[in-house]
């Protein structure tokens, strides 16, 4: 294992004697010196080390003040001391000071493995420290109102700044309530119930409790929460999110939708009058197709808007009979073998009208049905 260290060390035998040591412990070393503060200090800014190692006395320096330097500089950096001169007091008076180990110079076969174990853990140290100030970032930035609870009672223990935001009130006037006790949260029963689901299930989400808006206006919110453990403690992580924008979205998408279905709707009843008036022969014919392929289309547990589709489908399944002269529509007598085959043209006419609102060019599945209920509820002419 390759570690570059930085060496507070005045004696080149002593030197040679650390290097020697390291290697037969499996470390590969990258040495710099610092044997005066302003070495230190200069192999100090120029690189980060993986580990100093520190004598306890040198002519123009000492390890102590390489500690004080190294705590205030690179905190994050593991300092051992190795050393010939430091007593058992002093060396535990420098692990209180911030040292992570110390070895004996007259026992340098522990130094490889001191060395290597104080790196893993300044390593796992940052990993630690770099995990929680991502976390932090997260919770502080976040656009979403974030509660940290006490899984066990619900009690507040955190919010995020955005909780202002989104409550109207300080983050730290939550801490200690439960979370039924936010007065924004109007359905206090609700909340209580959807906590107990919690802390059965680990899990829940819902979107159908609403939040009172510190201008007396309603939020729509979705609420997602999970348990996790933090060392031995369980904790419940609460995610609230406004969804306002998005529910008025939705709600002017239905407007909009049931408007252009009600258009939709005169639109076809005025063709289907139209129909009939040109053909008063087949009246009612229309409807009764619709209604046959409505029950069709429920049968096959298709959902409302299908059904909705394929009713109306139905209901202009005969657009192709606007193609054929009226005179035969309404011929009171039989029709010649030349006027049924035009008459029987209808269908081709109405499939190609159809298949203009697909961009696939195929006959869509609502023409399908309804053309099953119009051989179905047709009436054979005389």
């Amino acid at each position: 294992m390759g570690a570059n260290l930085l060496l507070v060390e005045d004696a080149p035998q002593d030197l040679e004697l650390t290097v020697d040591a390291l290697r037969r412990a499996g470390v590969e070393p990258v040495l710099r010196r610092g044997e005066t503060e302003a070495s230190f200090r200069s192999a100090l800014t120029e690189q980060r080390p993986d580990a100093i190692l520190a004598d306890w006395t040198l002519p123009q320096f000492s390890g102590t003040r390489a500690l004080a330097i190294a705590r205030q500089e690179a905190p994050e950096v593991p300092f051992l001391f190795v050393s010939g001169t430091i007593s058992e007091a002093a060396a535990l008076e420098g692990l209180r000071n911030g040292a992570v180990d110390y070895v004996f110079k007259h026992q340098l076969e522990k130094l490889g493995s001191a060395v290597l174990r104080a790196i893993q853990e300044g390593r796992e140290r940052l990993a630690l420290a770099d995990s929680e100030e991502r976390y932090r970032l997260l919770f502080e930035m976040a656009k979403d109102g974030i509660l940290i609870l006490e899984a066990d009672s619900g009690c507040i223990t955190q919010a995020n700044p955005f909780i202002q935001e989104l409550l109207g009130c300080q983050p730290q006037d939550l801490i200690g309530k439960q979370l039924w006790e936010i007065s924004s949260l109007l359905d206090k029963d609700r909340v209580i119930s959807l906590f107990t689901r919690l802390q059965e299930t680990g899990y829940v989400r819902y979107e159908d409790i609403p939040l009172l808006a510190e201008d007396g206006s309603l939020k729509d919110v979705e609420f997602a929460s999970n348990v996790y453990h933090v060392g031995r403690r369980q904790v419940i992580q609460c995610n609230i999110r406004d969804i306002s924008a998005r529910r008025a979205a939705e709600r002017q998408m239905q407007t909009y939708q049931q408007e252009t279905l009600c258009s939709l709707q005169d639109m076809v009843a005025a063709f289907v009058s139209l129909s009939e008036t040109r053909d008063s022969y087949t009246a009612g014919h229309q409807a009764r197709v619709a209604d046959l392929a409505r029950a069709m289309a429920v049968e096959m547990g298709l959902d409302q808007h299908q059904v909705e589709g394929i009713r109306i489908s139905a209901l202009v399944h005969d657009i192709g009979k606007f193609s054929i002269p009226i005179e035969i529509l309404i011929k009171p007598t039989a029709l010649k073998q030349q006027e049924i085959e035009l008459l029987r043209t209808h269908v081709q006419a109405g499939a190609t009208c159809c298949c203009r609102f697909t961009s696939t060019g195929r006959w869509p599945r609502a023409c399908s049905i309804a053309t099953n209920a119009s051989m179905a509820a047709a009436t054979p002419r005389a």
